[in-house]
């Protein structure tokens, strides 16, 4: 198990339904991967911490690097849990 933090800034502007469907797919996604944490949005930034099984972790950090809604700022590798 590791975790990490990252924040992101938006590049697309989200609105409530967005942020719903947001979360309704990571959470679907999230729990399939054994991956749990925190996402935070406020004024077009992200801040969220993520913990799970590396390779889970892994993935998921590369898909958030790669989704064009937002530009991945700063990750902080926390390390083992």
């Amino acid at each position: 198990m590791i975790s990490l933090a990252y924040a992101s800034e938006s590049v697309t502007e989200f609105n409530r339904e967005m942020l719903v469907e947001l979360h309704s797919v990571a959470e679907k996604y999230n729990r399939k991967h054994g991956i749990t944490g925190y996402l935070s949005w406020k004024s077009g930034r992200f801040f969220q911490y993520i913990e799970g099984p590396e390779n889970a972790v892994n993935t998921l950090m590369e898909n958030i690097h790669n989704d064009p809604r937002h530009k991945v700022l700063h990750v902080l590798q926390l390390g083992p849990i």
